[in-house]
């Protein structure tokens, strides 16, 4: 059977990588405790790596445009190999820092690339995607059971091995040359990404969306615990609302191609808008389950897939590996705001001011997104 450029290979890319991501960030916290660190330790590593992550992110994308794509990101995974390795041998809390950041950098640096190539590749987006969050899941369960029947740094063992089996799918994939542009492309560079209004415009209102619903997702079982959901429950309840977006992703071809970009951003910016009301508003803690199930992780990936989109519809195909890095640096940066801001507003009052503020914000999206102009070509079939 042949394997280059398979549906297989794509298929074990795509398990392993996210896999991957859930190996080596869903328990963190808790392994940075058993190496005897303290909250403010934990919290300092967790930062600085978000930093490493912002401070790279665009120049990764950069480096996909510039070089071929396949090539910088299958070296950017392999160095988090030795990165991880040396994780777990570190001991004081700087040369933890220094391994975490690197690995963590490169890990979710490469991401919105990773994330483009489902639609690039020669199959239907939904059929590709759809065993990233299929990795995921399996990834959570795997790094709770090996955590707690086996041990902690087997767990970074496991994260080698799965970088290992998605390098090998990396190999396997084609990609077109992204300098191989068109030569009505050629004039566009790019700082003029920088300059240009339409996609400005998308950067103020993905800002807002991004921020409000990574702050969002942070609180949820805070509040579901608060409310008298155990622990245990709102851990199941979170697991399944991963699951809930399968349908979402497998069946993307038969909405994505057809509904207009600003549609869809609307659609996004008013569910999340509903979301946040029955969090501040609806004191019945089993609508705030079926809420938590519904938009938890399903607005999300909606937002991925629009966001590709969209970046395909106002950015040169040339540059969109710097634009995808953007937009994604920008909703990091807004999540670290926001986080800020909604924390506050929850330490001096509750849960659902914090929610007031972030339906607030939602609603300057809106504003944003009614400036917004694309033209939604109809020869593009970019799901299918």
């Amino acid at each position: 059977m042949k394997f280059k450029n398979s549906y297989l290979s794509y298929v074990m890319m795509y398990v392993f990588y996210y896999m991957s991501l859930a190996l080596f960030s869903s328990l963190i916290a808790v392994y940075l405790t058993n190496k005897q660190l303290s909250s403010v330790d934990i919290a300092s590593v967790l930062a600085i790596g978000l930093c490493a992550l912002l401070s790279v992110q665009s120049i990764i994308g950069y480096l996909n445009d510039r070089f071929n794509g396949k090539y910088v990101n299958m070296l950017l995974l392999a160095s988090t190999i030795i990165g991880s390795f040396l994780f777990i041998f570190m001991t004081n809390v700087w040369t933890i820092t220094i391994a975490y950041s690197f690995v963590y950098a490169l890990l979710f640096g490469v991401n919105p690339a990773i994330e483009a190539m489902a639609m690039s590749s020669p199959f239907r987006f939904g059929s590709i995607r759809v065993w990233g969050t299929l990795g995921y899941a399996l990834g959570v369960q795997v790094v709770g059971f090996v955590y707690y029947y086996i041990n902690p740094d087997f767990v970074y063992i496991l994260y080698m091995l799965a970088i290992f089996l998605c390098l090998i799918g990396f190999w396997a994939v084609h990609l077109d040359n992204p300098i191989q542009v068109k030569k009505t492309d050629c004039q566009f560079h790019f700082l003029d990404i920088f300059t240009h209004k339409q996609f400005i415009i998308y950067l103020c209102s993905v800002l807002l969306f991004y921020g409000t619903i990574s702050v969002s997702g942070t609180y949820i079982p805070n509040v579901l615990i608060r409310d008298g959901i155990t622990i245990h429950v709102t851990s199941t309840i979170v697991s399944l609302a991963v699951l809930i977006e399968l349908p979402l992703v497998l069946f993307s071809h038969l909405f994505m191609d057809k509904l207009k970009s600003k549609t869809l951003l609307f659609s996004m910016l008013i569910l999340e808008i509903i979301q946040f009301s029955i969090y501040a508003f609806v004191p019945n803690v089993w609508m705030k389950v079926i809420a938590t199930l519904l938009f938890k992780h399903t607005l999300g990936m909606i937002f991925i897939m629009t966001n590709l989109k969209i970046v395909k519809q106002l950015i040169p195909s040339h540059l969109q590996g710097s634009a995808l890095a953007l937009v994604a640096t920008v909703g990091s940066v807004s999540a670290i705001i926001l986080q800020k801001m909604t924390g506050y507003i929850i330490t001096e009052n509750q849960y659902e001011a914090g929610y007031m503020l972030l339906i607030a914000f939602v609603g300057i999206a809106i504003f944003f997104v009614t400036y917004l102009k694309i033209s939604d070509k109809q020869d593009i079939s970019l799901f299918n």
